[in-house]
């Protein structure tokens, strides 16, 4: 099987729910078996939460999680730099690797977890894609995890299962759940990735600017 194309089945699970998530997820888990059992495990275990739940009921809880109320953001330039030129420069970076890979437009921004995967699938393997998946997505996701953990919401299995599934991908050893912080909009992960705009220059050389 491509490993690859592990990294597009796992988009599914964290992309905006269309109306038949569930089977979505059950599909997702059906590849991820073999890849990354511990992605596939988390996966059809979101299946059977969101399959309990109305369509309607199953966007309520992403945009409250993820988009309005927001207990963490799926943003990667957002959770790393946030309102800043930096994040600028990072969405451009990504937007030209979209396109000279052709990666198909979307409605979502190019930093968006779900996007960083669909990226990340058709990047070639080197410092640029494991720069993208270890510096970028993962930090993002843990971040949102703890909080969502806390409130038992059913997307947690998502990102558990995206985190996992990208986690046995790179090779990272798995780490321990973030502790959930105060009620913060953006969650932080201590670390040496965390970084403010001030410290732009000093950030992975994925985060700079194309020539």
């Amino acid at each position: 099987m491509n490993k690859e194309t592990t990294l597009a089945v796992l988009a599914h699970l964290i992309e905006y729910p269309p109306p038949r998530l569930a089977d979505q997820a059950r599909a997702a888990a059906d590849w991820l078996d073999v890849q990354a059992p511990e992605a596939a495990m988390l996966a059809r275990r979101f299946a059977g939460e969101i399959a309990r739940l109305s369509p309607g009921a199953v966007e309520e809880a992403y945009t409250a999680a993820f988009d309005f109320a927001s207990v963490g953001t799926l943003y990667s330039g957002e959770h790393l730099f946030g309102a800043s030129e930096a994040r600028a420069s990072f969405l451009s970076r990504l937007n030209v690797l979209r396109r000279d890979h052709g990666v198909a437009p979307s409605a979502e921004l190019p930093d968006h977890v779900a996007e960083l995967l669909r990226l990340a699938a058709v990047l070639p393997a080197g410092d640029e894609r494991d720069e993208l998946l270890r510096d970028a997505l993962l930090p993002t996701a843990r971040a949102a995890l703890a909080p969502l953990r806390q409130a038992s919401h059913p997307c947690a299995d998502a990102v558990a299962a995206v985190i996992a599934g990208v986690e046995s991908f790179c090779g990272v050893v798995a780490q321990a759940d973030v502790p959930a912080p105060a009620p913060a909009r953006l969650p932080v992960v201590n670390g040496p990735l965390d970084c403010d705009p001030g410290a732009v220059a000093e950030a992975p050389d994925f985060f700079a600017p194309s020539p």
